[in-house]
């Protein structure tokens, strides 16, 4: 599966101990925000699961 497809299957799917989505894009440009996203990284990384986790950020695409 390409890149392009897993993002295509991740956004039909809700949020989860596997997926996170980020309204805006991760702009890492000063402490305050690399502290934010480490922070969520962290979350993700101390959370139990058998697979891969995703964090999903940017403006999504409208429902039709």
């Amino acid at each position: 599966m390409d890149d392009g497809e897993l993002v295509g299957r991740l956004l039909t799917r809700t949020e989860g101990k596997d997926l996170d989505f980020k309204s805006s894009p991760i702009i890492v440009s000063d402490l305050k925000d690399k502290a934010r996203f480490i922070k969520n990284l962290i979350c993700m990384a101390n959370t139990p699961r058998d697979g891969s986790a995703f964090i999903v950020s940017g403006d999504l695409p409208p429902k039709n």
